[in-house]
């Protein structure tokens, strides 16, 4: 089990919380793409945001640019490690033929009603908390389809904890 572990899947879905478990777990290290994009943006413009933030100043098309970036060049090298995805990073494929030559894609698939219950606590900052449910079945729509045709595991997250997650994985790795 000595590959890179990537957990993708929309916001909410747990990519953060079980990649930290999961490393633990295994004994390696964990990365956030979206905290490689806070510090390699602060380092390059000397202001430190978080990634909401960067996101909305510099515009989607920047910030996916921003994205591929740390992944290719900051992300899945020397020892192997847990990596949670921002959700729109399987979009590009250039960053999918990165995971996928480096590690394992582990989609987190939580279902639509996990995710709106989760949305509804704390609405992502991309979205207007207008219309959260509408927004969210676009995003759910337009991506769960995606996650799972590029995955090379899927792991249904509902009603289960961090630890039961990681454990699934771990166990589904064993198998393969």
């Amino acid at each position: 089990m000595l590959q890179n572990i990537v957990l993708v899947g929309l916001k909410g879905s747990g990519k953060s919380t079980v990649g930290q478990v999961l490393a633990k777990e295994l004994d390696r290290d964990w990365i956030d793409t979206d905290v490689l994009i806070e510090k390699y943006y602060a380092e390059q413009t000397g202001n430190a945001l978080g990634f909401a933030e960067i996101y909305q100043l510099i515009g989607e098309q920047r910030f996916r640019s921003l994205e591929k970036k740390v992944i290719v060049d900051m992300g899945l090298k020397d020892k192997p490690l847990v990596m949670a995805t921002g959700g729109g990073a399987m979009l590009d494929a250039g960053n999918v033929a990165c995971f996928k030559k480096h590690g394992l894609i582990v989609y987190l698939n939580a279902s639509y009603a996990t995710l709106l219950d989760r949305w509804h606590q704390v609405p992502p900052s991309f979205i207007g908390s207008e219309n959260i449910s509408q927004e969210l079945r676009t995003y759910y729509d337009r991506r769960a389809t995606l996650y799972q045709r590029l995955a090379d595991m899927l792991v249904v997250v509902d009603d289960k904890s961090p630890s039961v997650i990681s454990s699934e994985i771990i166990e589904l790795i064993k198998e393969q």
